[in-house]
C-alpha cells in the first residue's frame, strides 16, 4: 500500500532516546487533513469526554489554566502521567475496532492506511541502496494529520476504564471525583485532598 507508506526521520531527544517520526506522502497528508476537516463535528463526537486535544478550541491553554488553578488551590492534588512512547504503542486493532463503532463512515480510509504493517523508510549509509525500511506495526504516525484522533481513539477504552476505576475509588473513601483531562497522550488528575 504505497499511499501508507512514510519516510521515516530520528529526531534525538534530550534524554537520548531517539523519537521516530513518520512524514506521510504528499497525497495522504493532504486527504488527512481534508477528512478531519470536513468529519470534525464527527470526530469530536467521537473522543473521549476527557481528551481536549481534539475538537476542543483552546483544549491546551484551558487546561493550563485548569491545573494551574489546581495547584493554586490549597487542598489539592495534581497527577500528571506522560505515556511513554504512547503514539507508537497504541494498539492498531484498537484504533480500527473503535473507528467501526464510532466513525463507521471512515472505516474504510482508516484501515487503508493503517490495517497491516505500514512501510517506513528513511536514508541510511549503511545500506548499498542507501536507505533503510522499517515495518511499522503499532500506533499512528505522528506526521500524519488523522494521527491525534486516531490515537485518542485507540486509547479511548483505556481512558474510560480508568476513569471509572477512579470514580469507584473517589466513591469507596466517600471524597469528590477527581477531575482529569488529557491532552494528547499526557493527562492530568486533579484531587481534593482527604482530610
Amino acid at each position: 500500500n504505497s499511499f501508507a507508506t512514510a519516510l521515516l526521520s530520528a529526531l534525538k531527544k534530550p534524554n537520548g532516546d531517539i523519537r521516530p517520526i513518520a512524514v506521510g506522502n504528499t497525497l495522504r497528508r493532504l486527504t488527512g487533513v481534508i477528512v478531519t476537516s470536513v468529519f470534525r463535528t464527527e470526530i469530536t463526537a467521537a473522543m473521549p469526554p476527557t481528551q481536549v486535544a481534539v475538537g476542543t478550541q483552546a483544549g491546551c491553554e484551558g487546561l493550563a489554566l485548569a491545573v494551574d488553578q489546581a495547584i493554586l488551590n490549597d487542598g489539592w492534588h495534581v497527577m500528571k502521567r506522560d505515556a511513554s512512547n504512547a503514539f507508537n504503542s497504541v494498539d492498531r486493532h484498537q484504533i480500527l475496532e473503535e473507528v467501526e463503532l464510532s466513525l463507521p463512515t471512515l472505516r474504510h480510509f482508516a484501515r487503508y492506511c493503517y490495517q497491516g504493517i505500514v512501510e517506513l523508510s528513511a536514508p541510511s549509509s549503511m545500506t548499498a541502496d542507501g536507505h533503510i525500511t522499517v515495518w511499522s506495526r503499532e500506533g499512528t504516525a505522528q506526521g500524519d494529520p488523522c494521527g491525534m484522533w486516531l490515537f485518542a481513539l485507540g486509547a479511548k477504552h483505556e481512558e474510560l476504564a480508568y476513569a471509572h476505576y477512579l470514580q469507584h475509588v473517589a466513591d469507596k473513601l466517600r471524597l469528590p471525583a477527581p477531575t482529569r483531562r488529557a491532552y494528547r497522550d499526557s493527562s492530568y488528575l486533579a484531587s481534593p485532598i482527604a482530610t
